[in-house]
């Protein structure tokens, strides 16, 4: 008779313990795996909706100048704020108001942009140290199709709350609030023979910036 010890295993008998932690291992790795792929997917939307749209502003900006002869003015704060934060005035610029054409009515003192709305020019000075829009003398549009509403907001400025400022169409540490930076003036600029247009944007835990140049 042979020594040989045989163990079957019943039609009935369930996984064994190890059995079950290779499985729930397995279905965790494919977790994270189509977890990483949905990030990184997520992550290139972002990356490619900031890109359209800074591409399409570029456009806007040196067609500006091909037809006016100079760059759209920036904040007349940003030159002396960039040595400090690049995110202070450089984020409340007048691209909305240059790149659309408003027009200025002198008997109420105000400019009246593309959409309708108001803005005063006290309340113009007050967000962008500037006196007036050049390009509402002959208005002309340079950004075409004009702004979505969803790609400009208000109330970024205390006593300038009509006050219209261009945005990234992603977020900033949570915030949808997040203006387009932009420096044509400032003599640490990047671009220092035209202009820095640039967005600063959260994807995942890392903040990313980017610009032209």
């Amino acid at each position: 008779m042979s020594n040989e010890v045989r163990i079957f295993k019943s039609k009935g008998q369930g996984f064994t313990l190890i059995e079950m932690l290779v499985v729930i291992g397995v279905i965790a790795l494919l977790a994270t795996l189509i977890a990483g792929v949905g990030i990184r997917a997520a992550e290139k939307k972002k990356y490619s909706l900031v890109d359209a749209e800074k591409h399409r502003l570029v456009t806007a900006i040196e067609t500006y100048h091909e037809k006016l002869g100079s760059f759209p003015p920036d904040n007349n704060n940003v030159a002396k704020d960039r040595l400090v934060d690049d995110r202070a005035s450089a984020g409340t610029n007048q691209l909305f108001y240059e790149l659309t054409g408003p027009t200025y009515d002198v008997a109420k003192n105000q400019y009246t942009a593309f959409d309708g709305s108001l803005v005063a020019s006290n309340e113009y000075f007050n967000a962008f140290n500037r006196n007036g829009v050049l390009n509402s003398i002959e208005p002309q549009r340079f950004y075409n199709p004009p702004p979505k509403a969803v790609q400009y907001k208000s109330n970024f400025v205390a006593n300038a709350v009509n006050v219209n400022v261009l945005t990234v169409p992603v977020d900033f540490q949570g915030s949808p609030n997040n203006p387009w930076r932009y420096d044509s003036s400032s003599t640490n600029r990047h671009n220092i023979e035209s202009f820095d247009l640039w967005a600063v944007f959260t994807v995942g835990s890392k903040t990313v910036t980017n610009g032209n140049w």
